[in-house]
């Protein structure tokens, strides 16, 4: 894998710089890297309410979709936690029924509600506590034509096998103390309208209006309320700190066990034994030592000899990538996986098997949110975590980068510092699934110095990749990465490549 070591120092510093930057407002997640198994145990866990990525959790899985559809951009994803099929559940559904809310007709077929212009939409995801027998996660659905946020959080109980809402953990005796509480706490702040504040917490909307509750390592309650619940529209997104020995005393037995656990951090779950019946099926392929190619490795190749495209695989690692890198292996293949730092984080292993085997690893961003949309101070965060990400996992930090939706500006192309890789052939397989359309996508239009997007996300497209290897393998094709794609040459930062046309005729 190709990598900027000069410059990871000072990524490493970006890193640390951002998160200070951050850890005062709470508008993007904070989060803790992977880190080697060894270190593990050795490895403070920083509980905050802005969120965290848990890389103890063995078999821990994203979920990840998205849609490249030029109209109305959209992506989604939550975790799938291994014995917390109840909570796997009530985060698909959250996120089944947003995505449904912004359709036309309410399915997953109908055009956007907004669309030809409709800059993205997105739920992302933090940990919350991933300890003992609780877990707590926050999504965030982000509309970025309208700038508008919200976040929910949920809470799995591992006692009970179910997943309590925010309210829930407030014990019922306490909640007109509680109420009090959170209202004293708003009458003060700049334009605070005790009214608004009144109706939002009344006895029969308050559960409606606590989507948000979260702790804090040292035990502090954190309420959070989008514009205009508890406070009139202006006055903006409010949260509402509770002291621990306060809120201690407002708690259920959930709750007190939720902040229990965010004050004492383990790093491993107990969430009583086998996954219920029910549960979403996740494949779960392991990740097996991957074979070395046979023939000559890819950096031998002469593309200016030989006929070569580069194959391109957005959003992952994801639970079909195993599968993909044992194809690829059988081929001799080579390949480039536009990462995502969260999915890294929470499975480092496979990008370790990626590049073990010769492939090439490079920046697709924390989270797959629209770049252009979002400050330089977040895109620097959403790169350097990334970056820290796939470093820890592989001891590399990578020199490509690509866009989320391809879009790129000026100002991406600054804070990205790095060839800005696109492509010239899209299989649309996040449109099509269906893998003998994807694969005829490709072995139809194929041309000598290709970049091809594809996304190991979707089962559909690993399940055309044999037959796209078979295929062009026939007509010489050989398969390399972006970087031996140009033969070595140094590619320019923030500049834009969407395949080598100086090599469609190789001698």
């Amino acid at each position: 894998m190709r990598t900027h070591r000069n410059r990871r120092a000072a990524r490493a510093a970006a890193v640390v710089a951002v998160t200070a930057v951050l850890a005062g407002c709470s508008q993007l997640p904070l989060a803790i890297p992977g880190t080697a198994p060894s270190e593990r145990a050795r490895q403070p866990v920083r509980v905050s309410p802005d969120g965290f990525m848990p890389d103890w959790i063995e078999g821990l899985t994203i979920v990840h979709d998205a849609s490249e559809d030029p109209d109305c951009p959209w992506s989604t994803a939550y975790p799938s936690v291994p014995g917390a099929a109840p909570l796997t559940r009530a985060l698909r559904n959250a996120v089944r029924d947003y995505l449904a809310s912004v359709r036309e007709g309410g399915n997953d077929g109908g055009a956007c509600l907004e669309p030809a212009g409709t800059p993205g939409l997105q739920v992302t995801f933090d940990f919350l506590v991933a300890s003992g027998d609780v877990v707590g996660v926050r999504l965030t659905y982000r509309d970025a034509a309208s700038a508008d946020e919200a976040t929910r959080t949920f809470w799995y109980d591992g006692r009970t096998r179910t997943v309590v809402r925010p309210w829930a953990l407030i014990a019922p005796s306490a909640r007109g103390e509680a109420v009090a509480g959170i209202r004293e706490a708003l009458a003060g702040r700049p334009g605070a309208d005790p009214d608004v504040a009144r109706a939002a917490l009344a006895r029969d909307s308050r559960a409606g209006t606590v989507k948000d509750l979260s702790f804090d390592s040292s035990g502090g309650l954190h309420l959070r309320f989008r514009p205009g619940v508890v406070a009139p529209e202006h006055a903006g997104r409010q949260e509402v700190v509770i002291p621990r020995a306060t809120a201690a005393g407002w708690l259920s037995a959930a709750g007190r066990r939720a902040q229990e656990q965010a004050v004492h951090t383990e790093h491993r779950l107990r969430l009583g034994g086998r996954p219920a019946s029910g549960e979403p099926a996740t494949p779960t392929t392991p990740v097996t030592p991957v074979t070395p190619p046979s023939r000559e490795p890819a950096a031998d190749v002469d593309c200016h000899q030989v006929t070569c495209i580069a194959l391109t695989f957005d959003d992952g690692p994801g639970p079909y990538t195993a599968e993909l890198l044992d194809d690829l292996a059988r081929h001799s293949a080579h390949a480039t996986f536009f990462v995502l730092g969260q999915h890294v984080a929470a499975d480092p292993d496979v990008v370790r098997a990626e590049v073990a085997a010769g492939h090439e690893v490079g920046n697709h961003s924390w989270s797959h949110p629209q770049l252009t949309k979002l400050t330089s101070t977040a895109v620097r965060q959403q790169l350097a975590r990334t970056d820290d990400a796939i470093d820890r996992a592989t001891g590399d930090t990578p020199t490509l980068f690509r866009p989320p939706y391809g879009l790129v500006d000026d100002a991406v192309r600054r804070e990205a510092d790095r060839p800005v890789v696109l492509w010239n052939r899209d299989t649309e397989d996040w449109k099509v699934r269906n893998a003998d359309k994807v694969a005829t996508n490709v072995v139809e239009t194929a041309q000598p110095g290709d970049i091809v997007l594809m996304h190991d996300i979707h089962p559909t497209t690993v399940q055309a990749v044999p037959r796209i290897l078979d295929e062009l393998a026939a007509r010489g094709f050989h398969f390399v990465t972006v970087s031996d794609l140009f033969g070595g040459r140094t590619l320019e930062p923030g500049r834009s490549y969407f395949s080598n046309p100086s090599i469609a005729n190789p001698s």
